[in-house]
């Protein structure tokens, strides 16, 4: 997370301050992101996505 800049600090601190956190919980939630393993995503997303239930969309302009 950048936090280099006065105007990133401080939007940092008042999105904490409205979710009623602070970077104690910033840094326990990073931690946890940093221990997941390639085989527990995996896991996590076998369990929680089904494929045929998928959707793929593109939009925009594409060249003929």
């Amino acid at each position: 997370m950048a936090r280099s800049s006065d105007a990133t600090l401080v939007g940092s601190l008042v999105r904490q301050a409205y979710l009623n956190r602070t970077y104690a919980f910033n840094a326990e939630l990073e931690a946890k992101i940093s221990a997941v393993t390639p085989e527990m995503a995996k896991a996590a997303l076998n369990k929680y996505v089904t494929p045929e239930n998928l959707v793929v969309v593109r939009a925009g302009t594409f060249g003929k």
